[in-house]
């Protein structure tokens, strides 16, 4: 046949997709051509995806991450991280299986090099440590993101205090947001 398989744990385990040969570090010098009757010998495994591919099941929309899958509970949190629905992958269901975590991706991340981002409006800000501390998140969990999913959200500017949601413009203290009423504010803050 022609397809690319990674013989792991006794199984054959195809790779679908260029990107998830690329992603995985294979080259095509380095392959390895097997006869139908040896590779028959190997059951087949689920498939191998590489680190950022997204894949798609009956329990929803999924993203690898670290080797684990982390959930989109919705198509627009999806949309947040930059997803393109070209890329995304349907099934197999055993995909759920293959990869463990069931973590739902978080708007609260970091880098795997600990730097902290807010994800919001399809851009990454940065939180700097006395934002952090000023919002009241300190204690939160970030959820540490692969530099891969990361890049894929462009990034704006580190976060300030003020912010604007709901057409109104806010300030954050003490974990909590707080309405600027006036520019008198504003400038007063």
């Amino acid at each position: 046949g022609g397809a690319v398989f990674v013989l792991e744990n006794q199984s054959k385990r195809s790779i679908p997709t260029w990107n998830d040969f690329l992603g995985l570090g294979l080259n095509i010098p380095g392959l390895v051509r097997l006869s139908d009757e040896v590779l028959n010998q190997f059951p087949t495994g689920p498939n191998k995806l590489a680190e950022g591919s997204l894949f798609q099941t009956s329990g929803g929309l999924y993203v690898i991450n670290q080797q684990q899958k982390l959930h989109f509970p919705t198509w627009s949190y999806a949309q947040e991280y930059g997803t393109n629905i070209s890329e995304i992958q349907n099934g197999p269901e055993n995909l759920n299986s293959t990869y463990s975590g069931n973590s739902e991706i978080s708007v609260l991340v970091q880098s795997t090099s600990g730097e902290k981002y807010i994800v919001n409006n399809r851009t990454k800000f940065k939180l700097s440590g006395a934002i952090t501390q000023e919002w009241g998140l300190q204690n939160y969990p970030f959820q540490t993101l692969s530099n891969l999913i990361l890049a894929r959200v462009p990034y704006s500017s580190d976060f300030s205090r003020f912010f604007v949601y709901d057409n109104q413009i806010f300030y954050a203290q003490g974990g909590c947001k707080r309405h600027v009423l006036s520019y008198s504010t504003y400038q007063s803050l």
